[in-house]
């Protein structure tokens, strides 16, 4: 099941119906082109999809969150890669500083926050790197995608070992096991209003779910709270449901106000190149 998006009948100085089937015969080349390009098990991402009123394809993946239209797909990632840089940074100094003030507040937690605090730094680098240095966007938000998918899975993969080695990870009070609760479902949504693709989100999901959920399930090892098991499950758990159907929720919604500016700028951009060739054609009659 997917979610189409699609806008008819709305007028642009009176002149729909023109503007549609100007629309049609611009895209009429990059239909053919996509056509050509069919068989290819990699689709291009300059792949156009058309409805046959001539407007983009706004149809989106209930799954993967993604538009059918690969040259949308690929301009909105371009596009919030670049937009969202502050808030990004902004989110990751956050978690660092949070991690950083754990350790003041209860040293026990040293272990935790030796793991986490040079990843976030890490993490700061890298995206302010690859924001500066490399210009092709879409490119970035990919590359961006992998280093954050990495870091989270290392940084996991750490906790866990952590909590195989007898006295090295503590068991943390109840507060404290909400507030690393809640990192991972700010994670998540953060994930989502990114428009991180869903390979990395599954990853993830795994690695946050395996790293913690499943300490104790054996008998021999301490869970990772003092409240134990089923409740170190539960913990986790929620957080994953709960920044997964929150950010969800919101990718749907800025994908959908993407796709309506979108349709606009199209729409104002044909009828201006029209009026262009009539004033054009004017010119050449007078003469």
């Amino acid at each position: 099941m997917s979610r189409r998006v699609r806008f008819s009948g709305d007028t642009v100085g009176g002149c729909d119906r023109k503007v549609k089937k100007e629309l049609s015969n611009a895209s009429t080349s990059t239909a053919a082109a996509a056509a050509e390009g069919a068989g290819n098990n990699e689709p291009d991402e300059n792949c156009s999809s058309v409805l046959d009123d001539g407007t983009p394809d706004g149809t989106i993946h209930w799954l993967s969150m993604s538009f059918r239209d690969k040259s949308l797909e690929t301009e909105l990632r371009r596009r919030s890669w670049s937009d969202a840089y502050l808030l990004h940074q902004l989110a990751i100094v956050l978690m660092g500083a949070h991690h950083i003030a754990a350790v003041a507040h209860d040293s026990s937690l040293t272990p935790i926050s030796l793991i986490w605090a040079p990843l976030c730094v890490f993490q700061l680098l890298s995206r302010h790197t690859i924001h500066v240095h490399l210009a092709d966007q879409a490119r970035a938000h990919e590359l961006g995608s992998r280093i954050l998918t990495l870091l989270i899975v290392v940084g996991t993969s750490l906790q866990r070992l952590a909590l195989a080695v007898p006295g090295l990870h503590p068991q943390v009070a109840k507060d404290t096991a909400l507030a690393r609760s809640g990192e991972f479902a700010l994670l998540f949504i953060m994930l989502h209003l990114s428009h991180v693709g869903l390979a990395y989100r599954l990853v993830l999901h795994a690695c946050v779910t395996l790293s913690l959920a499943t300490s104790g399930w054996g008998g021999d090892s301490r869970g990772w709270t003092q409240l134990g098991q089923p409740f170190d499950t539960l913990y986790v758990v929620v957080a994953n449901v709960v920044g997964a159907a929150i950010g969800h929720c919101a990718e749907v919604i800025l994908r959908r106000a993407f796709f309506a500016r979108h349709v606009e700028r199209r729409r104002a951009d044909v009828v201006i190149e029209r009026l262009e060739r009539e004033k054009q054609r004017a010119q050449c009659d007078t003469a």
